[in-house]
Formats: C-alpha cells, sequence, structure tokens
C-alpha cells in the first residue's frame, strides 16, 4: 500500500528555506515537533530540499497550517489521470436521498504511507533542519488523485451503494432514518477496519439539508423557477367577451377549489385566454400567455428522450400499453418563494399557480425529468417515456400484465394520477410519436403519409425517410414539386 512518487527526472530539487520571523520559526518548530511525535515525518540527509512557510487555517481563527512549497518539484512529478467524481453524477445521486451524514477526514492525505525509497522526495528544509515525509503530504501534484483512489478503492471493496466521495469529504445517503442509521454503522466499521480517522467537529449526522460542492442539497421536489432578471414581468388581462369570462371564471374556479391555484399579490401578472381541446369538441382550456416571462426564464437542458431509441427498444415487443397521465405538469408542486412569478390575471381578480403549469418554457424539462427520475429510482426496463405519455412494453402478455401491475403500484406510491380515456392497454399494435409499432415492424402513421400539399413533404419527408420504402432517391425527385 505505500504510494510511490515518480519523477520524470533524476536531477534533486533543492531549495534554501525561506526567510521567518522568531515567531514564525517558534511555531514551525512547534508544528515540526508534533509531526515528528506523530511519526508523520523523520530527520532527513535527502539530496531534496523544499521550503516551508505557514498559512492561516480559513476556519479555525489564527491557527496556522504548516505548507510545503513543492511547486518546483511538482514541475518534475509525473502526472496520474485517476479520473475525479463527476460533480453532476454525484449531485444526481443525492438528489434522490432524504438523509444526510458529511463525514470529515482528519487530515486526509496522511492515511497514505510513502514508499521508503521515495520519501527522500519529500524532504523539506527549516533554518533548523531537513526532515522528509513518511505520509502523502498536502501541496504534492498528484495526492489528490492518490487519496480519491484509496477512497474510490475502499467503498468499491466493500460495495458502499450508499456513500460517495469527494477527496475527503464522504457524503453517506439514505431514503430513511432507520436506513441512515444502519448505513452509518456500516461505514465506521470499514474506518474502524481500514484505519482511517474522523475529524468529529467538522462531521454533521443525520440531516435532511445539507452543503456538499458550493451546493444545498435538501429533499425538497417544489420546483423552483429561475428567472434571468429581478424585474417582474406585468402585463393588463386580455379584453373577453362576456361570455368568455364566464368560462374563464368557471375554470378559475375550479383551479381553486383543486388546490391548483390561489389568490395573488404578486408583482408579476401574465395574462389568459380561452382554446380549444382538439379532442373534445367544444370544450376550452385555460392557457396563460407566459411568453414574456419565458423570455427570462433560465433555461433547462434535460435531455429529452432520443425518438430512435425509443423505437428501437419498442421494435423488439410484443404487447403494448399507453399510458396517459392526467394533466401531467400539475403533478409538480411549485416551491412558495416562486409561486408567485406563476401568477396570472383576468379581469376578476389576480391568481397565481401553486403546480406546474402547461406553458411554461422550463415545464417539459421539468417533468420529463421527474418521470425519468421515478423510473430509474424503480429500475424499470420495460417502459419509456416521451413527457406524459408512459410506454409500457413486453415480450408476452403473461409477463404485460405483471409489468401493468408493478407501474400502478408506482403511480400509487409516487401519486401519479392517470387519465383512463385516453389509455390504451394490452396492445399488439400501438402509436407513438407519429408510428406504428407492430410485431418488431415500425412504419410511419397513415394519417401522417399522406400530405396535404408539397409544402408538408419538404417539412416531414425527413422524418419518414427510415422507414419509408421511397427511399431518399425518390424523395429528392418528390421535393422537386
Amino acid at each position: 500500500n505505500n504510494q510511490r512518487i515518480v519523477l520524470n527526472s533524476d536531477l534533486p530539487v533543492s531549495l534554501r528555506p525561506y526567510r521567518t520571523s522568531p515567531v514564525e520559526e517558534q511555531e514551525i518548530k512547534s508544528q515540526v515537533e508534533k509531526l515528528l511525535q506523530a511519526g508523520l515525518i523523520k530527520e532527513s540527509n535527502s539530496p531534496y530540499s523544499s521550503p516551508v512557510t505557514l498559512a492561516f487555517k480559513r476556519d479555525e481563527g489564527k491557527k496556522t497550517r504548516l505548507c510545503i512549497d513543492f511547486r518546483k518539484l511538482n514541475a518534475l512529478c509525473k502526472s496520474d489521470s485517476e479520473p475525479l467524481p463527476l460533480m453532476d453524477s454525484l449531485l444526481d445521486k443525492l438528489s434522490k436521498a432524504k438523509i444526510f451524514s458529511s463525514l470529515d477526514l482528519a487530515s486526509g492525505y496522511w492515511h497514505v504511507p510513502i514508499h521508503p525509497k521515495d520519501t527522500e522526495k519529500l524532504a523539506f528544509c527549516t533554518n533548523f533542519g531537513l526532515y522528509e515525509w513518511c505520509r502523502l503530504p498536502f501541496g504534492i501534484k498528484v495526492a489528490p488523485a492518490i487519496f480519491n483512489r484509496l477512497i474510490r478503492r475502499i467503498l468499491t471493496k466493500y460495495k458502499i451503494d450508499f456513500a460517495c466521495n469527494y477527496f475527503d469529504d464522504i457524503i453517506v445517503y439514505s431514503s430513511s432514518e432507520l436506513e441512515h442509521w444502519k448505513h452509518l454503522k456500516t461505514i465506521f466499521e470499514i474506518c474502524e477496519k481500514e484505519n482511517i480517522k474522523l475529524k468529529l467537529s467538522k462531521c454533521v449526522f443525520a440531516q435532511t439539508k445539507i452543503s456538499f460542492l458550493g451546493y444545498e442539497i435538501e429533499q425538497d421536489n417544489n420546483q423552483r423557477i429561475v428567472l434571468n432578471s429581478d424585474l417582474p414581468v406585468s402585463l393588463r388581462p386580455y379584453r373577453t367577451s362576456p361570455v368568455e369570462e364566464q368560462e374563464i371564471k368557471s375554470q378559475v374556479e375550479k383551479l381553486l377549489q383543486a388546490g391548483l391555484i390561489k389568490e395573488s399579490n404578486s408583482p408579476y401578472s401574465s395574462p389568459v385566454t380561452l382554446a380549444f381541446k382538439r379532442d373534445e369538441g367544444k370544450k376550452t382550456r385555460l392557457c396563460i400567455d407566459f411568453r414574456k416571462l419565458n423570455a427570462l426564464c433560465k433555461s433547462d437542458s434535460e435531455p429529452l428522450p432520443l425518438m430512435d431509441s425509443l423505437l428501437d427498444k419498442l421494435s423488439k415487443a410484443k404487447i403494448f400499453s399507453s399510458l396517459d397521465l392526467a394533466s401531467g405538469y400539475w403533478h409538480v408542486p411549485i416551491h412558495p418563494k416562486d409561486t408567485e412569478k406563476l401568477a396570472f390575471c383576468t379581469n376578476f381578480g389576480l391568481y397565481e399557480w401553486c403546480r406546474l403549469p402547461f406553458g411554461i418554457k422550463v415545464a417539459p424539462a421539468i417533468f420529463n425529468r421527474l418521470i425519468r427520475r421515478i423510473l430509474t429510482k424503480y429500475k424499470i426496463d420495460f417502459a419509456c417515456n416521451y413527457f406524459d405519455d408512459i410506454i409500457v412494453y413486453s415480450s408476452s402478455e403473461l409477463e404485460h400484465w405483471k409489468h401493468l401491475k408493478t407501474i400502478f403500484e408506482i403511480c400509487e406510491k409516487e401519486n401519479i394520477k392517470l387519465k383512463l380515456s385516453k389509455c390504451v392497454f394490452a396492445q399488439t399494435k400501438i402509436s407513438f410519436l407519429g408510428y406504428e409499432i407492430e410485431q418488431g415492424k415500425v412504419s410511419p402513421n397513415n394519417a401522417n403519409i399522406f400530405p396535404p400539399s408539397a409544402r408538408v413533404v419538404r417539412q416531414q419527408g425527413p422524418c419518414y425517410r427510415k422507414t419509408c420504402e421511397v427511399g431518399q432517391v425518390t424523395f429528392k425527385i418528390l421535393l422537386k414539386f
């Protein structure tokens, strides 16, 4: 387990000690004495020599830390390409947990012993002697990679999937308090076996909110709406006919009773209008004109599912069910601090959304992330989603009913409501994203391959080139008309 320090040159780096005041020299002498007693350093006659200096500890008042200026030695150090954990991956793991503990390793790098042949390379000079490190010191170029590898290997060795590390910070995360204490017990037993010491004054246990990598992580399902400006968007209500106003009033009343909106005194205000529902005759939908607010909305780059990947998965199945979520976006609660941004005005009052409304720029990404995380959380590999459409697919009818039962149980746990009138169950042929899927074959939906004009051919032709028999050559000919 002794760590090697590999240099690109055999020529020793030797520098004179820095000039220090009597007070500084006394402090350096005191700290060197403690390191000698702890067995972390030893006296040396090495040809290498790096100077020392003192730095104040950021969080401990006037206490100082002994620092070695390894810049010249680092220039010769062979690089270590140990990959550091991806911040996004770590945050994604933590975002699914409810209880957290943060463990800080006491002088983390000092847990790593240095190979006897390489201790001389880590020599440092003072005005009262030369010493060399027996343990991995702070400041050496390869120290972060070496230490990160050590912790990663330990977590992998014990198959720990409820903790992650970033250098000397270890976060233990769990979905319940009872589970969390079991996880902590396991980690403490590992620390004892591997002789890893923790700094209790910096450890935080069983918290629902924790700071990590400059972020605050808290199990809060309320969605934030982030704007690029603090200047409120305020517009007057649109003019409406008496009939339209009565319809708007009726729908607002229903939304109030359902707890989806509430009365508001927000400085924000977006106007409302009515739109006919495509598949429900003369029924209308209350629409908010969020265009001005959307211009200020911070973009959300949540990737949408790739159509080709989804169709490829479905083409291998034989039985399908299509589940449509009832008013999908309304499943997502809005953070209390952001509901005022989603205020809308009518000729009879101002209201604000408590749930994610249709029409807001980031709504598709937010909702898609919600469904993706739920499917990932339960390790579902027999269903896929595209916004509020969920397709359950199976290779046999018996297997399909088991899959549907699992999905219904998840919907019940996660409080997801389905619109039964739009759901289709246990079909051998299904329409999805403009395609018809049946017995391993994917073909364009008939309603989409009879274009009413040449303009539509130009717009939609490339989408269906993969599945149309006419092929690329014929498509080029069609474009001439």
